[in-house]
């Protein structure tokens, strides 16, 4: 599948769901509970103590963070078809079902302006919690760079679709994708303001 082409076919960002989260919550629940079991705990707790782990991770930090894991949206010269992540039902759907991907659509005459959000501009939406300290980011995606590209549509609502993990991963090949997603959006007539690359 091609990551970046001609502006005849879909230009890709974000990561494709997978069945990571599903692999390794179990995998850490598992890691937890033989650790407890080494210290000789009780053993109910042990697995108590084992499957709360997993469940936080399936219930609690996959569905909170999936905006920076697998915020998979695409675009061509048809639209912008992107994963919806606004309600955690959406969210827990992603995590439990990677595959059954359920894409909305945008329209290009249905979009009223877009604009790049980046690290320097405060973004009034919990999917981006920014700290000043340096943390690993594969560990705790909540510390990407915040990119973001904020589609208002005509009727006022306004979209999310996640640069960051990008940036972060092959900063150069993103560039080459912005610019196309630029040429597409002046085909269309419309404008990306705030534009950081």
């Amino acid at each position: 599948m091609k990551e970046v082409s001609s502006m005849v076919d879909k230009i890709y960002f974000g990561r494709q769901p997978s069945y990571a989260p599903l692999i390794k919550s179990p995998i850490w629940g598992l890691i937890v509970f033989f650790f407890l079991i080494s210290l000789s705990v009780p053993l109910w707790i042990a697995l108590v103590a084992g499957v709360g782990v997993i469940l936080a991770l399936l219930l609690v930090y996959y569905p909170t963070y999936i905006f920076h894991l697998y915020d998979r949206w695409m675009i061509s010269e048809n639209g912008i078809r992107y994963l919806p992540m606004k309600t955690y039902g959406e969210k827990l759907h992603i995590i439990l079902f990677p595959k059954q991907n359920n894409f909305r659509s945008i329209q290009f005459e249905n979009i009223q302006t877009a604009r790049i959000i980046s690290r320097t501009e405060v973004k009034d939406s919990s999917d981006v919690v920014a700290f000043g300290a340096y943390i690993p980011e594969v560990f705790m995606p909540w510390m990407l760079k915040p990119h973001i590209l904020e589609i208002k549509q005509m009727d006022g609502k306004l979209v999310y679709l996640d640069l960051s993990w990008d940036f972060r991963n092959n900063k150069q090949a993103t560039n080459s994708k912005m610019i196309q997603l630029q040429n597409i959006f002046k085909k269309e007539n419309k404008i990306i303001m705030d534009v950081d690359l």
